[in-house]
């Protein structure tokens, strides 16, 4: 007599109870739509291309003048915020000091 083997052993076709991730849904067999063409950008000439190239790089430009001008406002210089916090904590100080 032959003894059982320790493992599964499938003889047939896979069933649901057996693995129901192995059995193929019908959406999963079923042929898939494909995607809708996605409609291209009109061709420009080289001129008009040049142009938009142009219109771009000014933008650009404009927006990097921009930004150059508010960056210093933005920014204190180092010294002057150190300074500004020593200010602060010895004003604080001195507060401390009159309320004891």
């Amino acid at each position: 007599m032959v003894p059982p083997p320790l493992y599964y052993v499938p003889t047939g076709p896979i069933t649901h109870a057996q693995n129901p991730a192995a059995v193929p849904r019908p959406s999963q067999t079923a042929a898939q739509p494909l995607m809708p063409a996605q409609p291209r950008a009109p061709v420009l000439n080289e001129q008009e291309a040049e142009k938009k190239k142009e219109k771009r790089i000014e933008i650009n430009k404009k927006r990097r003048e921009s930004r150059d001008k508010l960056a210093p406002i933005q920014k204190k210089p180092k010294a002057a915020e150190e300074k500004e916090i020593s200010n602060l904590s010895e004003r604080l100080n001195n507060l401390k000091f009159l309320n004891y």
